[in-house]
C-alpha cells in the first residue's frame, strides 16, 4: 500500500474479511472461563492499572469482544467500536449471555464507526485501547494519524494502550510457512511488523509521555503452531523454571504492548471517573442527540441510524432524514 493507502482502506478490507463466507470472526462464543482468565492476564492488568474502577474506556476494533467483556466485568465502563456490524452483534450476544455471571458487562455499549474518524468529542475517555488493530495501517503516516485520532478522544492524563503482534519474532516466518490460522487474514489485510521499541517510538512521536513497552507470553510461543501437547508441556515447564527479563519478553513475546499518557501543558489533570460517553458527529465533531430516528447532529442536522440496537456512526451512514425508527437510551453528557 505504501503512500497510496487511502482513508478507509483498512476498514473496508477488514469489513470484507468479516463478511466473507466462512469467516471465523462472525460468530465467536466467548466462554465465561475465558473472561475469568483474561481478568487476571497481563492484557487486562495493563489496562486496569491505568484506568480505575468506573473509568470510561474505549476499545477501537473489538474482534470477539473478549477484552471489552473482561474489562467491563472489573467495573470499568466500556464503549466498543468496530467497522463490522456482525462483530458488534456477536459482542452484544456474548454480553447478554454472560450478564447473569458478570452483571457489569451489561454496561458495554457497542457502536459501529471508523477508527479513522471517531464519533466522540475531544477528551471523552480515560483510556483507549486496541489489540491487533493499529499494525494494519502499513503506511507510517496513516498509522500515526490513526494513533492521533485515538489520542484526541483521550482526557488529559488519560492513557492509550496498544497491543500488536510481535512482527519481529524469530518464529514469525515458520508460523507463516506452517499455516498458523492467526495469519490467514494477512493477505487480505496486511500488517506492519512492529518491534516493541518501534511501537513505543511512534507513540512518543504523536506526543504521548511516560511511554512504556514490553512483550507478552514469550514462552507460550514454543507452542503457538503446531499446538501439540508436547510443545505446550515444554512451554509450561519453561514458564515455571526460567525467568523472563524485559529484553527477553520484548524479543520473544507473542504479542507486544506499549502504553503512554496524554499530557496538556495548559491544563494537566489525571482522568476523573463518572463521565458519561458522549456521541459526536464524525463529520463535524458536534454533539449528537437521540431522536426518533436514531442520533441527530445538532449542527449539520444529519441523522445517524440505530441498526439492531447498535448506533451506526459511519459518516456515509448519515442521512438528512432518519429511516430507522428505533430508539435506545444513550448516556450523554449533561
Amino acid at each position: 500500500m505504501g503512500n497510496s493507502e487511502q482513508p478507509g482502506t483498512v476498514a473496508r478490507r477488514w469489513e470484507e474479511v468479516v463478511a466473507s463466507e466462512g469467516s471465523r470472526y462472525r460468530s465467536v462464543v466467548v466462554p465465561a472461563a475465558k473472561v475469568r482468565n483474561l481478568c487476571g492476564s497481563v492484557y487486562i492488568r495493563t489496562i486496569a492499572d491505568r484506568a480505575g474502577a468506573g473509568a470510561l474506556c474505549l476499545e477501537t476494533g473489538c474482534g470477539s469482544g473478549s477484552l471489552s467483556l473482561a474489562l467491563a466485568s472489573t467495573g470499568r465502563r466500556v464503549v466498543t467500536l468496530d467497522i463490522a456490524q456482525p462483530l458488534l452483534l456477536n459482542l452484544a450476544a456474548n454480553r447478554d449471555r454472560l450478564a447473569s455471571e458478570f452483571p457489569l458487562v451489561r454496561e458495554i455499549t457497542p457502536v459501529r464507526s471508523d477508527i479513522e474518524r471517531l464519533p466522540f468529542p475531544d477528551g471523552t475517555f480515560d483510556t483507549v485501547f486496541s489489540e491487533g488493530v493499529i499494525e494494519h495501517w502499513i503506511d507510517k503516516g496513516a498509522r500515526l494519524a490513526v494513533m492521533r485520532e485515538m489520542a484526541r478522544v483521550l482526557a488529559d492524563g488519560g492513557c492509550l494502550v496498544l497491543f500488536v503482534p510481535n512482527g519481529r519474532h524469530p518464529f514469525h516466518g515458520w508460523w507463516k510457512l506452517a499455516g498458523y490460522p492467526g495469519y490467514k487474514s494477512e493477505d487480505a489485510v496486511p500488517w506492519h511488523r512492529f518491534s516493541s521499541s518501534e511501537l513505543a517510538s511512534e507513540m512518543e512521536e504523536i506526543g504521548l509521555i511516560q511511554v512504556t513497552h514490553d512483550g507478552i507470553s514469550p514462552w507460550s510461543t514454543l507452542a503457538v503452531w503446531p499446538n501439540w501437547w508436547p510443545f505446550r508441556a515444554l512451554a509450561a515447564l519453561c514458564r515455571r523454571v526460567f525467568p523472563e527479563p524485559p529484553w527477553f519478553r520484548r524479543k520473544f513475546g507473542f504479542n507486544l504492548v506499549a502504553a503512554g499518557e496524554k499530557y496538556s501543558m495548559a491544563s494537566y489533570k489525571k482522568p476523573t471517573t463518572g463521565r458519561a460517553a458522549a456521541w459526536a458527529c464524525p463529520k463535524c465533531h458536534a454533539p449528537l442527540q437521540p431522536s426518533g430516528a436514531g442520533l441527530e447532529c445538532l449542527v449539520c442536522r444529519l441523522n445517524y441510524p440505530i441498526v439492531e440496537g447498535i448506533p451506526n456512526l459511519l459518516a456515509e451512514a448519515a442521512s438528512a432524514l432518519g429511516s430507522v425508527s428505533v430508539s435506545i437510551s444513550i448516556p450523554l453528557e449533561d
